[in-house]
């Protein structure tokens, strides 16, 4: 990768990532949001992949008649509050730090609300050491505040959200 980009809105990196062939890479993502929404809208065999029964298949079906709307482009649906999750699916992105803002005793405030979050998401979800550990398309993703951020020993993605600077809890970002 060649060094530091600057965006406006942090969906454009996944397009820099896409350029530059980035694979495989841990994100640390200093956001008061997660970013992480995903797209409903999937091509239909896609879709018979991931249905778990017949009525999920249904379901799932419903959106995908979202796929005629956006006429097989689906980076239409890539917006700043879910760029992570194709990032992760595509396999940019390996694991996925969250780092919300404040310090360990705002984050004690938060394990209900940030759970809440990654359920919708995620599987495995747990607290432990002051993280909120959880898997996702196979990967691990990592909720905690700066200080308590574990080290990362080698190379990785960077993306920082000015609200992070600027809200001092992650119960205050909505």
């Amino acid at each position: 990768m060649s060094g530091v980009f600057l965006v406006e809105d942090h969906n454009e990196v996944l397009k820099i990532w896409r350029e530059e062939g980035i694979n495989g890479l841990d994100l640390v993502h200093l956001d008061a949001h997660i970013d992480f929404g995903f797209y409903l809208a999937k091509p239909p065999e896609r879709l018979i992949k991931e249905a778990k029964s017949v009525k999920d298949f249904k379901r799932r079906l419903e959106y995908a008649l979202n796929f005629l709307h956006y006429e097989k482009d689906f980076n239409k649906q890539i917006n700043i509050g879910n760029y992570v999750y194709p990032a992760m699916d595509e396999g940019i992105v390996n694991n996925f730090y969250w780092v919300i803002p404040g310090k360990a005793e705002e984050f004690e405030k938060s394990p209900k609300a940030i759970k809440r979050i990654l359920r919708q998401i995620a599987t495995g979800v747990y607290n432990r050491n002051g993280r909120i550990y959880a898997r996702c398309l196979e990967k691990k993703l990592i909720v905690c505040t700066l200080d308590n951020l574990p080290v990362i020993t080698k190379g990785g993605l960077l993306d920082i959200d000015v609200d992070f600077l600027t809200i001092d809890s992650v119960l205050a970002a909505d």
